[in-house]
This record gives structure tokens, sequence and C-alpha cells, in this order.
């Protein structure tokens, strides 16, 4: 006796609802690297992102990422215990406050050129809120660290993730 398609397709469909939900649930619960604002690798070593969810940081270690660089200002840290968890998961550590427009000078920027230099080749991740200032960092660096025009360091900061800020930026670029 052979069943009808529609019968068949039907089983099908259940039994693939069935195997696939506990990975649903899974995942909403656990949610993973792909969930992090502006997530993006740049020239195979470093990562540029938004906040990471407490937790994921785990998962860059995992990753190979090494060092962590958080450009979130002091205020917004309050509540937050991102050096604990960089640390527990064996990575370095790092924080630049930048809590706004003033903050993004050259010895802000040489200090973080400075910790580029310091990780070398190894996998780094840069974050803020939305990876804007990571974006006004990397533009800034560009401009005064590596000798590019002002457009070049501005493209630089877009690939980065400078959104908001480039006002800012092209008037420090260009004042």
């Amino acid at each position: 006796m052979k069943l009808p398609m529609s019968k068949v397709f039907t089983g099908y469909l259940l039994i693939a609802i069935c195997l696939l939900s506990p990975g649903i649930h899974a995942e909403s619960q656990n949610p993973g690297l792909d969930t992090i604002v502006n997530l993006q690798q740049h020239a195979d070593n470093i990562y540029s992102a938004g906040q990471p969810a407490q937790g994921l940081f785990t998962e860059f270690a995992k990753q190979g990422v090494t060092d962590v660089i958080n450009l979130r200002s002091h205020e917004e840290m309050k509540t937050l215990a991102e050096e604990a968890e960089v640390l527990e998961a064996g990575m370095r550590y790092h924080h630049i406050s930048i809590a706004g427009p003033g903050d993004l000078n050259r010895d802000n920027a040489m200090q973080f050129d400075q910790l580029l230099s310091q990780a070398g080749n190894e996998n780094t991740l840069i974050h803020c809120k939305s990876s804007n200032r990571v974006g006004a960092l990397m533009a800034l660096r560009a401009a005064w660290l590596q000798n590019k025009n002002g457009d070049e360091a501005l493209a630089v900061g877009k690939q980065y993730g400078l959104s908001s800020l480039e006002p800012v930026v092209r008037k420090i670029l260009n004042p």
C-alpha cells in the first residue's frame, strides 16, 4: 500500500520540526557571536564590534582572540564585569575610556596604536557600544600615526564602524 504524497511530506515535515526545535531553543538561550552589533573581522587578526553580551568573551577566546581593547567610558562600564570575564577567559584586557568627542585626541590615539602594536599579529577585539568609537580612533590613528590623508583616514574609520562621530572626526582632521 502506497501512502499519498501529502502524508509523506507531512511526516517528513514533522520529523524536521522535531529535530530542529531543540537547536532553535538552544540558540535563543545562548546567542552566538553573530548577535553582536557591527561585528567585523579586519586584516585577519582584528575584530571590531559593539558591546559583546556577557558570556561571549569566552567565545572570542575560543576563536583565538588574545587581546580585548574596550573603548567604552568608565561610566558605561560601572555595571559590567567585563575585565574579570576577559581575564577569566585567558585574554588580556585593555581599556581606553572614550566618553565623548573630547577624548578623541592624540594621546588616546597614541595609546590605542601602542596597544595594537603590542598585540602584533595576535587576534584582537576592539569594541565600544556600537563600534562608532572604534572607527573614530582608527581614523585618527590612520591620519596621525600612519600618514593617511583625511579622506583615506575617514575611509579606514568607516570600515571599522565610524558613523555618527564622522563629523567630529572630520573636524578634528580638518580644523
